[in-house]
């Protein structure tokens, strides 16, 4: 495996998150810029690229091998999350940390990580299965995740309201998925739209982690020992579970490795963003970021090595 591919991918994250703390530091990022763009970037920007990932070109294939796919690529994020929820609850009730740590935990850097990281290793097959996760990982980020995030629930005995959940990016990839489903063409200029949109998504969210960030220390994210605990679940734990629960039941090998390796990708630069839009932990998510993209030099390649 190219250890390049991650190098490259961190150098570029790295330096985005910087023009967002200097710019933070030296008073030309304020909160309500902080504030204005972290709603532009999960309303507009992140619903196109749901969209877009959702509806890109897939082979022909049974309906039914379509629905597998993306129901194994749906387990894997449900593992997440159930780990995240049980460490949540176990490690960090009632805490303020607890809710950016839970939604920390579950949420990976699927498409900017994992996806050159399974082209480069397990071939085209694997880029297809890793485009289907963003099916389930959508629909559970943009449901339970934001319900969990925003706690709602645990405030009003846990009810559930539809308003607490509805979202631009929900329509986004409810949509997608009835395009996808149904194989309804996508016009060549709204691709073209879709394409240049999804492109500011990850430099924008980066500059937000970058501006959160700015509010403390840059070093502070490598002293503050929650985010090790964070990172350790992130990382190690959730991939470990992820080849327990679908080894026995997934019948396709590159399938089954890139279920893992979407298991084992650092913390999604969106966490942060929605951070930031529910009132919560955003600089703490925003460390937690940073620490696991950069710890992820070593795990992912030794989850690829140990998967053979």
């Amino acid at each position: 495996m190219q250890i390049t591919i991650l190098l490259e991918t961190i150098f570029v994250m790295v330096s985005l998150m910087l023009v967002g703390y200097i710019g933070a530091k030296k008073g030309l990022f304020t909160g309500e810029f902080l504030k204005a763009l972290s709603a532009l970037v999960f309303n507009v920007f992140l619903s196109c690229s749901v969209f877009g990932s959702i509806c890109g070109d897939v082979p022909e294939m049974s309906l039914a091998k379509l629905l597998g796919i993306i129901a194994f690529c749906a387990l894997t994020i449900v593992i997440s999350y159930s780990l995240s929820t049980l460490v949540a609850k176990l490690f960090y009730k009632n805490k303020p940390v607890g809710p950016a740590m839970e939604i920390s935990i579950a949420t990976m850097n699927t498409l900017l990580f994992g996806l050159p990281i399974v082209q480069e290793v397990y071939g085209p097959a694997a880029v297809l299965y890793m485009g289907l996760s963003s099916v389930g990982f959508n629909l559970i980020l943009f449901t339970y995740g934001t319900w969990r995030l925003g706690r709602n629930g645990s405030r009003e005995g846990r009810r559930f309201r539809l308003k607490d959940i509805l979202s631009p990016v929900l329509v986004a990839t409810v949509l997608a998925f009835i395009f996808l489903m149904a194989r309804i063409p996508i016009p060549s200029v709204l691709r073209r739209f879709l394409s240049a949109t999804s492109g500011v998504t990850m430099p924008l969210s980066m500059i937000v982690l970058g501006v959160t960030m700015g509010a403390g220390n840059l070093l502070d994210a490598f002293r503050d020992k929650r985010v090790y605990a964070g990172a350790f679940f992130r990382l190690i734990v959730c991939p470990m579970l992820a080849f327990l629960v679908l080894s026995p039941i997934c019948t396709d090998p590159i399938l089954l490795r890139t279920c893992v390796v979407i298991a084992g990708c650092p913390v999604g630069a969106i966490v942060p963003v929605l951070a930031l839009q529910y009132n919560e932990d955003a600089l703490f998510a925003s460390r937690c970021v940073m620490v696991t993209t950069l710890m992820s030099v070593i795990t992912l390649p030794a989850i690829i090595l140990l998967l053979g």
